[in-house]
């Protein structure tokens, strides 16, 4: 990661990471300056600034995700990790007005353990956290599937509710609601409550497949939704 100024020169810059494979897939900064990154980690262990994580997974092929805070200064304040035996990817972040960390993806473990809380899966699965200001993972939503389940993109609102998109295929199983689905690739998307509460959820179905790649809340109370369909949905 590396800071820039309005000319392109770089100020400071950190380099960190394992032995092996590691991808940062998102990234948020606040006002004050802080900076939190999630992805992927597929060495052992992955390293930055004294702090350590190691990899749950069996072989190089399999990663666990990491969720890292960095002030200004590029100084590391803490590292969180979602792991189980075979593959975990931090995907997407956003930030309430509170400070606390939505942080969301995907895993195909038979279970993933995040802070204190283990959450089972199924063959493809994913995952929405809160993360309060210290690192501390207050609640986990899991979303599962027998087929196909990514989880594409997080937003949320001035009153700190969450949404995600999720595509999956077959039968799709969240919060005490199950999906089925008419073609190959469907649609969810799903409001959760600062609480970690089923809000509202959308489910967006047709012979063929539906994708949804983006999701935005609008201020005036509506969404915005971008993706593809086919033939004839």
């Amino acid at each position: 990661i590396a800071v820039l100024d309005s000319s392109g020169t770089v100020l400071n810059a950190k380099r960190f990471g394992s032995d092996v494979w590691d991808y940062c897939n998102a990234m948020l900064t606040t006002e004050s300056g802080d900076i939190y990154l999630t992805g992927s980690y597929y060495g052992r262990p992955f390293e930055v600034d004294g702090f350590s994580l190691s990899n749950y997974g069996f072989t190089q092929l399999t990663s666990d995700a990491f969720l890292l805070k960095m002030n200004k200064n590029l100084e590391v304040q803490w590292l969180q990790r979602a792991w189980g035996e075979f593959s975990e990817g931090g995907w997407a972040l956003d930030m309430d007005k509170m400070g606390n960390i939505y942080w969301a993806g995907n895993y195909n473990s038979p279970q993933v353990t995040l802070g204190d809380i283990t959450v089972t899966g199924n063959k493809a699965n994913s995952y929405l956290a809160l993360v309060e200001p210290s690192g501390y993972v207050k609640w986990v939503q899991n979303f599962t599937a027998d087929e196909v389940c990514y989880l594409r993109d997080l937003d949320s609102d001035e009153n700190g509710n969450a949404w995600v998109t999720i595509n999956f295929g077959q039968i799709f199983d969240f919060a005490g609601q199950s999906l089925v689905g008419q073609g190959d690739w469907e649609n969810a998307t799903i409001q959760f409550n600062p609480e970690g509460q089923l809000v509202k959820y959308y489910h967006i179905t047709g012979p063929e497949a539906e994708n949804v790649y983006q999701i935005q809340d609008l201020p005036d109370n509506s969404l915005l939704l971008v993706g593809v369909f086919y033939d004839d949905t």
